[in-house]
């Protein structure tokens, strides 16, 4: 190998089996700043030896991090904050710069003088600006006494039209089988033309389908009228249990569009059913044998997380009901038992109620008593 810029390691040494290889790694490392030009050189026993690999590179005592600046998303005619990159003379000498500048919808704003030192650093510190829709590119320049010279930052933005409040919607835990509360996103034409909202659908993160664990309502497909909002609700149910993340996407005239959201929920394994019997016990007080009395209501609730799912509900005794409680109760809904007393005999009498069910503690009971006169 030639000259001392680069260097190389190899596995090459000896023998290569037909139709084998080996490996050379080349590293270069520039004493001087400027091109630097060398040649590998492999001499073997085939006719065309020696083989000869040419080496090229740059060598520069300036550094320019990070490099691109992305500046997201910005509404047409707004400026963003701003988002910095440093110039630094890593080499010996001061490091004269001639000139900076800036290209697209950015500003140049610089702490870069005519002289840095070495060892020193400068900002660049651009504003995004954009005066029209879409991905924006542009550049800041700066011109120096480098070889490398000039430096060149990229700098990329998306301007737009539309707004979207929030940008992300976070459900949290919710039960599977169950919807939450929905939550809502205001959606903004910004523009001073109509604006043509044409889809919105929930999509997965990843493969970009429809995604069934979130569901949505809006009042914006169809034209929006300039500097006007409408609003998507969006509720998540989950159908498996792990987090479910997704995006909202909102498809219109602009030319960034679809618009996105980020969704984010995690499915549960649903509490079982749990219940909740109020009053607990029912005293009736002296009633002619004979008669019936009043009804009395015991209120059943499922305070659990997930369907109830009651057999029967069967009284004892000189008591007699009616309910609409057998079937299914959802998680948090409740059912009325109106028991009725009606003595066969003297005294005090007691019975219950039974509800037989498919919560952990079944078969529940609610004692009654009444006094036959």
């Amino acid at each position: 190998m030639t000259g001392s810029n680069f260097t190389q390691t190899t596995t090459c040494g000896g023998k290569v089996i037909g139709a084998g290889s080996c490996l050379i790694n080349v590293t270069f490392t520039p004493a001087v700043t400027g091109l630097s030009a060398e040649t590998l050189t492999i001499t073997d026993s085939d006719v065309t030896s020696p083989q000869v690999v040419n080496l090229s590179g740059t060598g520069t005592s300036v550094t320019l991090s990070p490099n691109p600046l992305v500046f997201g998303t910005r509404v047409g005619g707004t400026t963003s904050s701003p988002l910095s990159a440093k110039l630094t003379n890593t080499g010996s000498t001061a490091l004269s710069i001639s000139s900076r500048g800036s290209s697209g919808d950015y500003s140049k704003a610089t702490t870069c003088k005519n002289s840095l030192a070495a060892g020193a650093s400068c900002t660049i510190s651009p504003r995004f600006t954009p005066t029209t829709n879409g991905i924006r590119y542009g550049t800041v320049t700066i011109s120096d006494g480098d070889a490398t010279s000039p430096q060149v930052l990229s700098l990329t933005g998306i301007g737009t039209q539309v707004s979207s409040s929030p940008t992300s919607l976070n459900f949290g835990n919710q039960a599977v089988g169950t919807t939450s509360a929905p939550q809502n996103v205001t959606f903004t034409n910004l523009g001073t033309t109509p604006l043509n909202v044409t889809n919105i659908a929930v999509l997965g993160y990843y493969k970009q389908t429809i995604l069934d664990n979130y569901s949505q309502t809006n009042t914006c497909v169809g034209s929006l009228a300039p500097e006007t909002s409408c609003t998507i609700s969006v509720s998540f149910a989950p159908i498996t249990t792990g987090k479910i993340v997704g995006i909202l996407s909102i498809t219109d005239g602009e030319a960034d569009s679809p618009h996105s959201v980020a969704l984010n929920g995690t499915g549960i394994t649903p509490p079982p059913p749990k219940v909740s019997l109020s009053p607990s016990s029912l005293t009736f007080g002296n009633q002619v044998v004979g008669t019936s009395s009043q009804p009395q209501a015991v209120t059943l609730t499922n305070t659990g997380g997930s369907t109830l799912n009651v057999a029967s509900v069967t009284p004892s005794g000189d008591f007699s009901e009616t309910d609409n409680c057998v079937g299914t109760i959802p998680a948090g809904a409740s059912c009325a038992i109106n028991v009725t007393f009606t003595p066969t005999a003297l005294g005090t009498l007691t019975g219950s109620i039974t509800i037989t069910d498919d919560a952990g503690d079944s078969p529940q009971s609610v004692p009654l008593t009444g006094t036959g006169i």
